[in-house]
C-alpha cells in the first residue's frame, strides 16, 4: 500500500501482491510485472497473471481512517475453515491499530493461538480474554504484564 496525504485529506493505492511502488512529482504507480532481461530467472513474470488493486480516497490522516483495515482486507481476505467454536466473546481487543492476524488451534493440544500485530506506533493494548481461554505459556511476558 503507499499513500499521499495532506492535512484532512489523501489517497491510497492498495493491491493483493505487489511491493514496487514509488511516488515522484505528484504521480504514484505501481510496477505490476518486471521481466528480467539477466539472471537469475530470464523467465520471471512470463505468462498470465492476476491483480487487484483499489484506490482509497480519505479525509482523515492515514492512521485514523479505515485504510490499514481495508488493505488488509483485500491483502489478505478472511478465510473460513470447516470446524465449529463457540465465538462469544472470546476475546476483546480494546484499542484502535491492532489487528488480529489469526485465531488457531495449536498442532499440540487443545490450546488456541492468538497472533496480533499493532500497526501505527504505539499505545496501549487490552486483551480481554474469556476465562477459560486465558494461558500464557509461550506468549511474549511483555505483552501480558497486566493481565
Amino acid at each position: 500500500m503507499a499513500d499521499v496525504s495532506e492535512y484532512g485529506f489523501g489517497v491510497a493505492l492498495m493491491n493483493d501482491s505487489k511491493y514496487g511502488y514509488d511516488i515522484k512529482h505528484g504521480v504514484m504507480r505501481l510496477s505490476l510485472l518486471k521481466g528480467a532481461e539477466y539472471p537469475p530467472d530470464p523467465q520471471a513474470d512470463v505468462g498470465r497473471h492476476e491483480f487487484t488493486y483499489a484506490l482509497y480516497a480519505h479525509e482523515k490522516a492515514w492512521n485514523e481512517s479505515e485504510l490499514i483495515k481495508l488493505a488488509w482486507d483485500l491483502n489478505a481476505p478472511l478465510q473460513v475453515l470447516d470446524g465449529v467454536i463457540k465465538t462469544d466473546d472470546i476475546l476483546v481487543i480494546s484499542a484502535e491499530g491492532i489487528a488480529l492476524d489469526a485465531l488457531k488451534k495449536s498442532e499440540e493440544g487443545d490450546d488456541l493461538i492468538l497472533r496480533i500485530h499493532e500497526m501505527h506506533g504505539g499505545g496501549e493494548v487490552i486483551l480481554d480474554f474469556d476465562s477459560i481461554f486465558l494461558s500464557r505459556n509461550g506468549v511474549n511476558q511483555r505483552c501480558l504484564k497486566n493481565l
